[in-house]
């Protein structure tokens, strides 16, 4: 397993940095493919609707010996709309049912303007 923590006291450089540095993260890793199993986002900061201690985590399986997909996953939120409405909520979502499926595509051009 891998952990990592924003580092206190950083300043973000830009909103994406804020966003990303909004979270404790944990990432479990397939050691025979090194791919990641399972992945767990904590909420550490105080400045997004979803409020810190929240929660989501992904599963991943390897579908029929091929490809890594995501099968499940759980969303167990603390949230806040305006100051006084601060709901709980859990989402739980189930993939399934993974089917290959050949796709054939073309790119064309228009030829350049003269």
């Amino acid at each position: 397993m891998v952990e990592s923590t924003p580092r206190s006291g950083h300043a973000p450089a830009n909103d994406h940095e804020k966003q990303v540095l909004s979270f404790r993260k944990k990432l479990w890793i397939d050691q025979a493919d090194n791919v990641r199993v399972k992945t767990l986002d904590t909420v550490v900061v105080d400045h997004l609707f979803i409020k810190p201690g929240s929660t989501m985590t992904w599963e991943y399986s390897k579908i029929d010996g091929a490809a890594w997909l995501p099968v499940a996953g759980v969303l167990d939120a603390h949230l806040q709309f305006a100051k006084l409405i601060k709901p709980y909520v859990r989402t739980e979502y189930a993939n399934s049912d993974f089917q290959k499926f050949d796709v054939k595509s073309t790119i064309t051009m228009d030829p350049p303007k003269q």
